[in-house]
């Protein structure tokens, strides 16, 4: 008899969960596990208890969904940011029961339509991976319709001639360095005027390490730039931005090479970047990126 069980449950079962995670994205993401899986549902800022699902056959945990419901420019929606059964267990109705509890759940929270596609604060992925056949057919048929795609650029962090070059010039003035504690209240200010509150959240994020994964650049004293490493999920590049009067003079080229150095010291083999079109050119000419994750996104009306 598979039982079905809300947050309570995953947090208790937190390293069960996060082993089925690992074993399900490894591919997608080196990070993927226990604390990947804990950043993502219980650190995000509509996180909601009531919309994570969790099957047990006994005492084995066999499938997770884990969903929210925020309101963007007046719309109310929900968004599935995770849904995946044990291999040895697909077949068997889990994954549409769970989906169907949390549909339920999230029409009678307002939401009037539900997205796959994890948007901030916290990533997971942009939607159903693009080589996941039996997902993008689980999807279909249960009435989900295409909404765009996103991706995820890919880094490489050993053997990139690119971030070991050296800084280029900056304009007189500015100067970058690693934010520390101290750092945190003037950086939030800055980013919150400049910037969209997303960002201030995600920064926010970075700063709570004893070392922040935050670099700044400082002009008169004053945060002119910043980037970040980590914030979103462990990893990730991003979120990163410089004041519009700084743009095209490498100032993000320098915070963006800084984060790597640090992300390769770390050991991992290379940084994500959740990203768009219009950056592509900016990271490809600055790390080398390449397209490395295809998303795709469906929706539902509820």
């Amino acid at each position: 008899m598979i039982r079905l069980l809300k947050a309570d449950g995953l947090a208790e079962h937190l390293n069960e969960a996060g082993t089925l995670c690992r074993d399900a994205f490894s591919s997608l993401i080196f990070s993927a596990g226990t604390e990947w899986l804990r950043r993502g549902v219980f650190d995000c800022w509509y996180y909601d208890p009531e919309l994570v699902r969790v099957a047990f056959d006994g005492k084995a945990l066999v499938g997770l969904a884990v969903a929210d419901v925020r309101t963007r420019n007046g719309e109310t929606f929900a968004s599935l940011k995770l849904l995946l059964v044990r291999p040895d267990y697909r077949g068997r109705g889990i994954g549409t029961r769970m989906l169907g509890e949390i549909e339920r759940e999230a029409a009678a929270r307002g939401a009037g339509r539900i997205l796959i596609s994890d948007y901030w604060p916290l990533y997971f992925f942009g939607g159903v991976p693009s080589g996941e056949t039996q997902a993008l057919i689980f999807f279909h048929r249960r009435g989900y319709e295409p909404a765009g795609y996103d991706f995820h650029l890919e880094v490489p962090l050993t053997g990139n001639p690119l971030i070991d070059r050296p800084d280029p010039p900056l304009p007189d003035g500015v100067t970058i360095c690693r934010a520390t504690p101290d750092d945190c209240d003037r950086t939030l200010h800055a980013i919150n005027r400049m910037f969209a509150m997303a960002w201030w959240f995600e920064t926010s994020l970075a700063f709570r390490a004893a070392e922040p994964t935050v670099f700044i650049a400082l002009q008169d004293k004053k945060v002119v730039g910043f980037a970040d490493y980590d914030a979103t999920n462990i990893g990730l590049f991003g979120p990163t931005g410089v004041h519009e009067s700084l743009r095209g003079h490498k100032v993000g080229a320098v915070l963006f090479r800084r984060c790597l150095r640090e992300m390769r010291a770390l050991g991992y083999p290379y940084a994500l970047v959740p990203t768009n079109l219009e950056r592509l050119n900016f990271y490809y000419r600055e790390g080398g990126a390449q397209i490395g994750r295809l998303f795709l996104r469906f929706q539902k009306k509820l």
